[in-house]
């Protein structure tokens, strides 16, 4: 993807990407348009299911992370506070990392993820997660 974009921007764009996956497998999909603690919901036979997206960053040579925990920053009195919080089950459903380099989502099941801060998938297929890579048959 272009380096030139904005951390928020690329989230934008990741975002899109999962909508196209989603709506090529038969899932229909909406997009929130205002902040909320998920990026998409996509639904299949009547069954809702609140998608979290983030974008996979390389931080060793095979080795891809994203975070499950949110930043949040504000600003009280002139002065900029950051807080994160671990989400609870209410927040999503589904936690959807996508992995650049292969052009895939790992779609991770909240109950797999709800005590860690972060996940760590590698390229090889091994792993606690790679039986969630592209594992859309999994929902719905």
């Amino acid at each position: 993807m272009n380096s030139k974009l904005t951390n928020r921007n690329l989230g934008k764009v990741v975002e899109f990407i999962f909508v196209c996956q989603a709506s090529m497998r038969g899932f229909t999909v909406s997009m929130p348009i205002t902040d909320t603690k998920y990026d998409a919901i996509i639904e299949r036979d009547c069954r809702l299911y609140k998608v979290q997206i983030r974008k996979l960053t390389r931080f060793q040579r095979n080795c891809f992370r994203a975070s499950v925990y949110r930043i949040i920053s504000r600003q009280f009195k002139g002065v900029r506070k950051r807080y994160s919080y671990s989400p609870s089950k209410k927040d999503f459903d589904i936690f959807a990392a996508y992995l650049e380099d292969e052009s895939c989502f790992y779609l991770i099941p909240f109950e797999e993820i709800k005590t860690k801060s972060g996940i760590v998938v590698g390229k090889a297929n091994v792993g606690r997660y790679s039986i969630y890579k592209n594992a859309w048959h999994l929902i719905g």
